[in-house]
């Protein structure tokens, strides 16, 4: 299993000061519970309170993606081990669509609506 990526971005427009949004990625063929992910998780991603952390719901490269169950207590555990900072599922219009049966987001949903250039 690779281990869940984490990261910062701010936008390029954003100010100096803006808060930064740390992404979760849960990715790999699920050989973790999403209890020790989310505490894996929570234990790479700094620690600043106010900042987003982020769970990328999505296919893996190896053709999985966490099951709704899994989802949501990824979220929940997540939100359990970071209690000052705004989690949110980040998913394409795909699983909104066609696989979340929950429709559990944490603290907010984050839709990848991707369109052509132009």
């Amino acid at each position: 299993m690779a281990a869940p990526r984490l990261g910062s971005a701010v936008s390029p427009g954003s100010s100096p000061s803006a808060s930064r949004a740390s992404s979760a990625s849960y990715d790999a063929a699920w050989t973790l519970s999403p209890r020790a992910a989310a505490a894996s998780s929570s234990a790479w991603a700094p620690d600043r309170p106010g900042d987003i952390l982020a769970l990328g719901w999505e296919t893996t490269s190896d053709g999985t993606y966490a099951s709704n169950a899994e989802k949501d207590l990824f979220l929940r555990k997540l939100k359990d081990l970071r209690p000052n900072n705004q989690v949110v599922l980040y998913c394409n219009r795909n699983f909104l669509l066609n696989h979340d049966t929950t429709s559990y987001a944490g603290d907010a949903l984050w839709i990848a609506d991707y369109v052509s250039a132009g």
